[in-house]
């Protein structure tokens, strides 16, 4: 079948022709439908790549704009450092200082919690003051994982050899939770006496899978929240691991009224990209499922990620939001911290002295201890939770920030000299395909012969899973 061809095109082709000096016959059926057709999906293609390069590059800086001004990691980091610079016991330790739990409950009592509560009447004129600048908010909580004894499995022969007595393991079944609170408004003797009872009772056994230091501060400075975490796993091979985990985030997420200005900025970029799509997707359905097959190309799957993944990443920041500033205070206006700290102020000034902690009778005097714990349970448990989601939506931010990526290569088609860079990996993609066959079979040999050869001594190669990496 034959249709009339472009008048742009037959032009070409006479100015072509005519200085190849050959003769010219124009004839009015001189293009194949499937030639125009190619031509006409060339232009599409080429035209929208062009008009995309706008949204894509305003998608790009609103959202970074949105994710500059809601994760401020600059003083994140800048209070995370100035913790571990000022007390490097909370996360520096001088390797093999403990290696099984009477080390860790030894260096517990000797640098953790004198470290934490050091209560120096000189240089801490502050109650639960930390580096300088940053305000413990409960406390320090003592959190751990454990399990309920279960059968080993194994059979009883063995298992009466692992334990004689029941012939139980525990690191099976479900994980249980269970927290003790040291309020900072206490005498450090107090809450050193409050530790060595855990550690009679053990608090602290072979049952336990992690144990965690939670220290919940704010930096009305930068307006922060930061919870710190020095965290313990202990391994059903014996061997126990120490981390550090730290998340800071914002206080007053909108504190500044033009902290709405990205979010605005961003939910109309991403509204009308997601309105473009759907102008297109619409007809395509109608068309059937062959005109829906040929809508959903590449280029058009990425943007609906993209549009999803932005929403997605729009959703977690709203749910944060509401927590810090809902849950959050919420948590905290139900414990009395300006009585307690009032407290130490006028036991104090009948001492003669700037500060004196209280004793148990003293704090219950304000509020029991239950209710104490109680409170600090939540007010912890609502700043875990928001750790949690902040760190996912970091995560969830810097992979949307890929998504974008590609967004762009899509654009640059419209240029030919942008377009030089997608074109090499098409072109590419094969060789380097079977290149990667070839490697991976030889590196993997070699991944199993060191694994198998070094895996009993080396760290690094000797787990199964890791053998590749290494």
């Amino acid at each position: 079948m034959k249709v009339c061809c472009v008048p742009g095109l037959i032009a070409f082709n006479v100015v072509k022709e005519g200085l190849r000096k050959k003769e010219i016959e124009i004839k009015s059926h001189q293009l194949d439908r499937e030639k125009l057709l190619e031509w006409m999906k060339l232009e599409y293609e080429t035209s929208t790549a062009l008009w995309s390069l706008p949204m894509t590059i305003g998608s790009f800086i609103a959202f970074s704009w949105v994710a500059t001004t809601h994760i401020d990691l600059f003083h994140s980091w800048h209070v995370h450092n100035a913790l571990l610079e000022r007390f490097p016991t909370l996360a520096v330790i001088i390797k093999r200082k403990y290696v099984d739990i009477p080390t860790l409950n030894q260096w517990t009592r000797q640098h953790f919690l004198p470290t934490v509560f050091r209560q120096d009447p000189i240089y801490d004129p502050v109650p639960g003051r930390l580096a300088d600048q940053n305000q413990m908010i409960t406390g320090v909580r003592f959190a751990k994982s454990y399990y309920e004894p279960s059968p080993c499995p194994t059979n009883e022969v063995l298992s009466r050899i692992f334990n004689s007595r029941t012939g139980e393991c525990y690191f099976a079944g479900e994980l249980k939770t269970d927290y003790i609170v040291f309020p900072y408004q206490l005498e450090q003797s107090l809450l050193l006496e409050q530790f060595e009872t855990l550690v009679r009772m053990p608090w602290l056994d072979e049952a336990v899978r992690m144990l965690e230091y939670q220290v919940f501060l704010y930096n009305a400075n930068v307006n922060l929240f930061t919870l710190e975490i020095t965290q313990f796993e202990f391994e059903s091979n014996g061997l126990m691991k120490h981390r550090q985990h730290y998340e800071s985030f914002s206080a007053e997420p909108y504190f500044s009224v033009t902290n709405l200005i990205p979010d605005v900025l961003f939910i109309l970029l991403t509204l009308r990209v997601a309105y473009t799509n759907v102008k297109e997707m619409i007809p395509a359905i109608m068309a059937g499922l062959d005109g829906f097959m040929n809508y959903l190309t590449f280029w058009k799957v990425l943007e609906w990620i993209s549009i999803f993944f932005s929403s997605f990443c729009f959703g977690l920041w709203i749910t944060v939001y509401f927590k810090i500033t809902v849950d959050l205070p919420e948590a905290l206006a139900t414990l009395p911290k300006g009585a307690f700290d009032q407290a130490l102020q006028q036991k104090g000034s009948l001492t003669g002295t700037s500060l004196a902690y209280l004793n148990f009778d003293e704090l219950q005097a304000i509020m029991s201890l239950e209710d104490i714990e109680e409170r600090l349970n939540v007010i912890m448990t609502v700043g875990n939770s928001i750790r949690d989601d902040s760190e996912l939506m970091r995560n969830l931010f810097a992979l949307n920030f890929m998504v974008i990526i590609f967004r762009f290569f899509k654009s640059f088609q419209a240029n030919p000299w942008l377009d030089v860079v997608v074109q090499t990996l098409v072109h590419c993609t094969p060789n380097v395909a079977h290149f990667f066959l070839v490697f991976s079979a030889i590196f993997t040999c070699y991944a199993f012969a060191g694994h198998f050869l070094l895996g009993n001594v080396l760290k690094g190669v000797e787990a199964q899973a890791s053998r590749c990496p290494a």
